[in-house]
């Protein structure tokens, strides 16, 4: 195994102890791909065995990153971008490796970002088709049956499990949204009666300004026209 020399294995928590000075030609065939600059230069790890730097383990699929993965391959290796790149899907032509991973990445991101736990039966279809085909081609022939398994595969218990999960997860938040709506038409009632109460305040402020006006005057109105009319038909003698 190789690690960059003192100058840059120390910022990556590489004892000292355990690198030495070259002793022999570096394997170019590990830098294929990307190559390696002329400033940099290695140390070889002579004591401690490759295989007791437990950093990768096993692969498994559950912890496959398909976009990290295709982002990877696109930027380390010379495979050949489809017409249109990478973050389209590509033309039914293309069936070249470039073209059959952004194809797969392209499914991915419509599938992992779907609004519903609901798809039409021509889309799967065609999903399904063009998916499977590329794997296919990418994988050959033991891919290719997989894909025909899986398609009339029954769903084991974690499978429904995660299923139902989902399907819980989309009414939970259906109920959220109706919650939100109902909300909003609560407050626009509480709205309209606070308007309404305003207009009665502002009704009965004036009312209240009429009477204040009338207490103020010490003879009523009706007693004051008795009054008048008294003293008009009275005569100075």
């Amino acid at each position: 195994m190789l690690l960059l020399s003192s100058s840059s294995s120390s910022s990556y928590g590489v004892p000292d102890s355990i690198t030495s000075d070259v002793t022999g030609e570096l394997n170019s065939n590990i830098f294929d791909v990307i190559g390696v600059p002329d400033f940099i230069t290695f140390d070889v790890i002579d004591v401690i065995n490759y295989n007791s730097f437990d950093v990768i383990g096993v692969p498994v699929s559950t912890t496959f990153d398909v976009t990290l993965m295709i982002c990877l391959i696109r930027n380390l290796t010379s495979v050949t971008q489809p017409i249109n790149g990478f973050d389209s899907l590509p033309l039914p032509v293309e069936t070249t490796p470039g073209p059959d991973l952004a194809r797969i990445k392209w499914y991915r991101n419509i599938l992992a970002h779907h609004d519903s736990n609901k798809m039409a039966t021509g889309d799967f279809n065609t999903a399904w088709s063009n998916i499977s085909d590329a794997v296919s081609r990418l994988g050959g022939q033991p891919m290719n049956q997989e894909c025909q398994e899986l398609k009339v595969k029954i769903l084991d218990q974690s499978n429904q499990e995660i299923m139902l999960e989902i399907k819980q997860s989309h009414e939970k938040i259906k109920e959220l949204r109706q919650t939100v709506e109902n909300l909003g038409t609560g407050h626009s009632e509480v709205t309209e009666n606070l308007r309404k109460l305003q207009d009665s305040h502002s009704t009965l402020q004036t009312e209240h300004t009429e009477v204040t006006e009338l207490l103020k005057d010490p003879i009523p109105l009706n007693i004051r026209g008795i009054l008048y009319s008294y003293r008009k038909g009275c005569r100075v003698i």
